[in-house]
């Protein structure tokens, strides 16, 4: 009897199924953590041949939550059951009986179907009758898909509450080189280190210069998938090219902030996030203003060797320090408004020990702070690491003024054009894929209600 082959790869290499119908509930995230902290990894996924998950996301970015670094591989052909072998347990132990209780419990409590996915789904051919009553998808029909009895041949896909990858891409056929009106806004489905990208972009939108930058660009080896992968040495090569063109670009007083955080490698921290700020400062000439951190919850968990993951860093750099600051726009009402007894200015003054001892409190407008919370993601929509739209609207209120024109080079789902809209700005955009282009349209329709999406320049297969 041959032995299965089994490889080791970096977690990283896992593709998770960005439209996995099981939203998870809290309380089964919960005990997720707790359980694969407290037992390890204990209950193997199932992966495609290009290594997309199949069943076990959550289990995956669990397991990356809690430091794990690789995963195995087992190739198999469905001819035999696969059981793991966990040579440090023993059944007879306490500590197992619970986990033989965790793995039923946490799949017991965890799901939580996304009735909109499931229709989905179904309308693209996927057979779910030994899983579902004939009932049970009517009444998720009458209840979610808007579109009863219109059987399995994907009509009607406008009224579908969610659409994801696939239904987005079938609807809006875009293509690389396409130029899309959004209202005021303009995205373009093309490479942002390409200056044909940026030229045909801001022909169409009639742009000289705009006034702020936001984006969270892919993590070195992360997307591999969409975006090819940069290799973490490599990285500060590769994001010249990405901040060329909008340091050229940037009006002299605007602000560029770029959401990113080092992930793990061999159990620490890489290193190439700190490259990449020290040659935004002193081998590209950018001002470096701010760190600022966006706290979010992590996934809770017994801890191995960090604690969970609960913020990521936002920079922000500007040409020089003549750069708007409007800290009146992202005031918020608060009982601790502080003011100087006398009107005086605020702020410790030498040999004063203690700058709040001549201050009064009333109900009043607060400044928030360098630390900032925002929630973990929009609706997932497809994409993998979907920002939520009120991060980039604050930065866009606190550094300029409404009307102003902000660029995003990677668009994702389309976070920082639904900001803009929702703020007063314009928002202009590329995206390489053409899903996620796709994606960002559907999403304008379904979120804004606004003038629908119009191909104002067409692709490569137009020209």
């Amino acid at each position: 009897m041959g032995k299965a082959e089994v490889e080791e790869v970096e977690l990283g290499q896992i593709i998770l199924d960005t439209r996995n119908a099981n939203r998870h509930t809290e309380r089964g995230a919960y005990q997720l953590g707790e359980s694969m902290a407290r037992h390890g990894f204990a209950e193997a996924g199932t992966l495609d041949k290009h290594n997309r998950v199949i069943g076990g996301n959550h289990r995956a970015v669990t397991a990356a939550d809690l430091g794990m670094e690789t995963a195995l591989i087992i190739d198999v052909d469905g001819t035999k059951p696969v059981f793991l072998r966990r040579k440090d347990l023993d059944l007879e132990e306490p500590e197992t009986r619970a986990l033989a209780y965790a793995l039923n419990r946490v799949a017991e409590v965890s799901i939580d179907l996304d009735p909109a996915q499931v229709l989905a789904d179904i309308e693209d051919g996927v057979d779910l009758s030994p899983y579902y009553f004939d009932e049970e998808i009517e009444r998720m029909r009458a209840e979610y898909g808007g579109n009863e009895g219109q059987g399995g041949d994907g009509a009607d896909q406008e009224d579908k509450p969610k659409l994801m990858v696939e239904e987005a891409k079938a609807k809006w056929g875009v293509k690389p080189g396409d130029v899309w009106r959004l209202g005021p806004h303009f995205v373009a489905c093309g490479d942002c280190t390409d200056l044909t990208t940026w030229n045909r972009l801001t022909a169409v939108a009639q742009v000289i210069e705009v006034d702020g930058a936001f984006t969270s660009p892919p993590y070195a080896m992360q997307r591999k998938d969409k975006y090819g992968g940069i290799v973490a040495d490599e990285y500060v090569e590769w994001f010249k090219s990405v901040q060329d063109p909008i340091k050229s670009r940037l009006a002299q007083d605007g602000s560029f902030f770029v959401n990113i955080k080092p992930h793990t490698d061999n159990g620490e921290r890489a290193l190439y996030v700190f490259d990449l700020v020290l040659a935004m400062k002193r081998a590209w000439g950018w001002a470096y203003i701010e760190e600022y951190i966006w706290r979010h919850s992590g996934t809770p968990g017994k801890p191995k060797r960090r604690l969970k993951n609960q913020f990521e860093p936002v920079y922000r750099f500007a040409h020089s320090h003549n750069f708007t600051f409007i800290p009146t726009a992202v005031q918020h009402e608060s009982d601790l408004a502080f003011s100087k007894h006398g009107g005086g200015a605020m702020g410790r003054t030498q040999g004063e020990s203690n700058p709040l001892a001549d201050v009064e409190k009333s109900r009043g407008g607060a400044y928030p702070g360098n630390v900032l919370d925002f929630p973990k993601n929009d609706k997932m929509r497809g994409h993998p690491a979907a920002y939520h739209a009120d991060m980039p609207a604050f930065f866009m209120k606190l550094t300029s003024r409404p009307g102003a024109v902000w660029f995003d080079p990677f668009m994702g789902s389309g976070s920082t054009l639904i900001a803009a809209n929702q703020c007063g700005r314009v928002a202009l955009g590329t995206d390489r894929d053409p899903d996620y282009v796709a994606l960002t349209l559907e999403r304008w329709v379904e979120e804004e209600m606004g003038e629908r999406p119009e191909r104002v320049l067409g692709g490569e297969e137009d020209d």
